[in-house]
């Protein structure tokens, strides 16, 4: 069986293996991107994957230490 969190009921097992993803890198800075569409490809796919595992959208992307470096995907409320 395939478990996304450990089960309040599980005790410590020799035989539970972690799941690990892979993911594409990108090899071009972000640093300054201001939109999430001009971020490479493989970053908004790590975006998103994070976002379904999750299960809550990711409203803001840091894309380097300055303020303005900074991508609002969703409006707050």
């Amino acid at each position: 069986s395939e478990w996304k969190t450990f089960p309040e009921f599980a005790v410590p097992h020799e035989e539970y293996r972690p799941r690990y993803r892979k993911f594409k890198g990108w090899n071009r800075s972000t640093v300054g991107t201001e939109s999430f569409d001009k971020l490479p490809e493989a970053a908004r796919d790590y975006i998103t994957f994070i976002e379904q595992e999750l299960q809550t959208p990711i409203s803001i992307v840091s894309t380097g230490p300055r303020r303005e470096e900074t991508i609002e995907r969703r409006t707050f409320r």
